[in-house]
């Protein structure tokens, strides 16, 4: 299956092509947040040749899907001279999830503000150190949540363990410690079956 038909789809061309020999099976799956403001800003950029990046999915604050990259393709989600899953890079052998999340939180001058400096007044979590990150919404935790299952029932791959290390189901944060904190503290990992 190439695509999932149950969700709208607007094509990215920053992806490797099936058939490509930078398009391995899939091992591995990859959750980020977009540090965007909405889905729609995500989805126009990583849908940008400038961008050089993509998802296979975006997932919004509403629990709207949106598909980026075919199942068949591999998107460019996790790269980087850093990024490494079992000695691997994780784009050839990966499906990417970008949830729309603003990230790590600031306080300045009173108030919490984004990484744009912008005042934020959304739902907060705190981590065990007491730093404020952008809380993920019921609807679009719930969205993940079906997401996940459904590349899961297509690959069921992804929840072997088999090998030391990491889960196949796993954050940027995990696969790119020194660069990435995403999807970070304040996504429920206790509710995606790994």
């Amino acid at each position: 299956m190439d695509w999932l038909p149950q969700y709208p789809r607007k094509e990215s061309p920053n992806c490797y092509r099936a058939g490509s020999t930078n398009c391995k099976p899939i091992e591995l799956l990859v959750l980020h947040y977009t540090a965007g403001y909405t889905g729609q800003s995500s989805i126009s950029w990583l849908t940008n040749p400038a961008a050089k990046a993509s998802a296979h999915f975006v997932v919004d604050r509403d629990g709207k899907v949106a598909q980026l990259v075919s199942l068949a393709d591999r998107s460019w989600h996790a790269g980087g001279a850093t990024s490494r899953w079992r000695g691997q890079s994780p784009n050839p052998i990966s499906w990417g999830i970008e949830i729309t999340n603003l990230g790590p939180l600031k306080a300045q001058q009173g108030y919490l503000v984004d990484a744009y400096g912008k005042i934020f007044g959304g739902p907060v979590h705190y981590d065990e150190t007491g730093r404020p990150w952008e809380a993920y919404p019921e609807a679009q935790v719930a969205a993940v949540v079906k997401l996940v299952a459904e590349l899961v029932a297509i690959e069921p791959r992804l929840l072997l363990h088999d090998g030391p290390g990491l889960p196949r189901i796993c954050g940027h944060q995990d696969v790119d410690p020194s660069r990435k904190l995403d999807p970070g503290p304040a996504f429920p990992w206790n509710r995606i079956e790994r």
